[in-house]
């Protein structure tokens, strides 16, 4: 990649907000069930059926989108 293209400044923009986005989505698992815990003072079997839906639909959107694996 040429230095050159960093010049553009709606491409270094967009490169810069995926790198943050990048940066920051692997914490959201840790600290949701912190905020549903602490701040909205939740209990732990709340805070995980409140979580589940989104792992379910993470799973099998996993499973239809691929991504693992392929199948030997």
């Amino acid at each position: 990649m040429k230095p050159a293209i960093f010049q553009n400044k709606a491409y270094s923009a967009g490169m810069g907000i995926a790198f943050l986005l990048v940066a920051i989505s692997p914490a959201i698992p840790f600290t949701t069930p912190q905020l549903l815990s602490e701040v909205h003072g939740l209990s732990p079997a709340l805070t995980g059926v409140i979580m589940l839906p989104s792992a379910l639909v993470a799973a099998l959107l996993g499973r239809k989108g691929g991504g693992g694996l392929p199948n030997e």
